[in-house]
């Protein structure tokens, strides 16, 4: 309902070369719906989620719920605030630091951090302290949306260069 409302907001919206109304439905409703590979993924990496004895961070709280684990933050939300100055995401770092998390799956390889790719759910400093903390354990996909699920586990050596 929320996309919806959005959506409908966004309808006297224009975009340069693009019908009146078209940008709520590119904005609000860019995602195509899953196909049988996405769901087939999404399946497998449910699996890994429950499979995982500890905590797990998840851009995906759907996995989380439904392996039965806890969802314990919100990627992009906190990551905007802490862009914003509006949350001091030290204590997160500390935790990628400390390698809290028995395993991360996120939807970008955070490993471009230094090379200028774009992240949309960590900072910078974040993707930096995962990347030097976690290795790239296994990468699901992509489905037919173009989706890939990236699994990260904590490394065994104590610096952690890439």
């Amino acid at each position: 309902l929320a996309m919806l409302a959005h959506a409908a907001r966004l309808s006297n919206l224009r975009l340069p070369g693009r019908a009146p109304g078209e940008a709520g439905r590119l904005i609000a409703f860019s995602t195509p719906s899953p196909g049988p590979r996405d769901l087939e993924l999404g399946r497998r990496a449910v699996k890994l989620v429950g499979a995982t004895e500890g905590e797990v961070l998840n851009d995906f709280a759907v996995f989380s719920i439904l392996a039965g684990k806890d969802v314990l933050y919100e990627p992009f939300i906190m990551s905007r605030l802490a862009t914003e100055g509006a949350w001091d995401d030290r204590g997160l770092r500390e935790d990628f630091g400390r390698r809290r998390f028995a395993m991360m799956v996120t939807d970008e390889d955070l490993r471009t951090v230094d090379s200028g790719g774009v992240l949309w759910r960590y900072t910078p400093a974040q993707a930096r302290a995962i990347v030097d903390n976690y290795r790239l354990a296994a990468r699901l996909g992509p489905g037919e949306s173009g989706l890939s699920y990236y699994f990260w586990m904590p490394r065994e050596e104590k610096s952690g260069a890439p």
